[in-house]
């Protein structure tokens, strides 16, 4: 696994905290990090669009609430990656 200079235990809290603001306890989420070429990959594979995204976010159900992947070439800040992160959840509960 890639180093991309991101602390582990930071992003469980962002996320875990993200979650609790919309109320999920008990769900499980995974939190992709990649570059562009598989952001961009993954994003002309699923949703036919073929630019580099920022985030996506793949559902799944309700106990495993699903994937989100964040394109770490955009990241710029901690402050961000809780917005994309938010940004996530909220796509994957709709």
């Amino acid at each position: 696994m890639k180093n991309w200079g991101l602390d582990e235990q930071e992003v469980k809290k962002i996320a875990d905290e993200e979650l609790k603001r919309k109320g999920l306890r008990e769900v499980e989420l995974s939190l992709v990090f990649v570059g562009k070429k598989k952001a961009r990959g993954l994003n002309q594979r699923y949703r036919k669009m073929d630019y580099v995204p920022e985030v996506l976010a793949f559902p799944m159900d309700n106990e495993i609430l699903g994937d989100i992947v964040v394109c770490i070439d955009k990241l710029k800040s901690e402050k961000q990656l809780r917005e994309w992160i938010r940004h996530g959840i909220v796509n994957l509960l709709q």
